[in-house]
């Protein structure tokens, strides 16, 4: 279970980095109903940190101390990026169509169960991820 949760979000933040990646690619936003990002230059930074996060999601089962870690990280960004994305559809002025929206509120809602998992994980044992005295 905790494996396979760790790698399916890995495998999803690795499409969605890579489709913030190709943000300079106009076409591939608009055929997807989402916003233009401006500058893609963030955007790109941003799909970069989540193929690492992704990356690292992939490889955190191999050590348990690693698979805390990493599953505190991932449920932290998991969740925080789902509150910006459902603060962004409630009171942003975003310039997406339907499915641009039905996307970004599916992306969070995802991203709100994986936060959930990962923070269960991750609390398997508190007391190594806290700092030492």
């Amino acid at each position: 279970m905790i494996r396979a949760t760790l790698r399916s979000d890995a495998f999803l933040l690795l499409g969605v980095g890579a489709l913030l990646l190709a943000s300079s690619w106009k076409g591939l936003f608009d055929a997807v109903d989402l916003p233009d990002p401006q500058p893609a230059l963030w955007t790109q930074l941003a799909g970069v940190l989540l193929v690492a996060l992704g990356y690292l999601l992939w490889i955190a089962p191999r050590d348990v101390r690693l698979t805390q870690g990493i599953a505190l990280a991932a449920a932290f960004a998991n969740g925080a990026g789902a509150v910006v994305i459902v603060a962004w559809l409630l009171f942003g002025e975003l310039d997406t169509g339907g499915f641009g929206t039905t996307l970004l509120a599916l992306t969070a809602a995802v991203s709100a169960v994986y936060a959930v998992a990962e923070a269960w994980i991750a609390s398997r044992s508190v007391a190594m991820l806290l700092p030492p005295d």
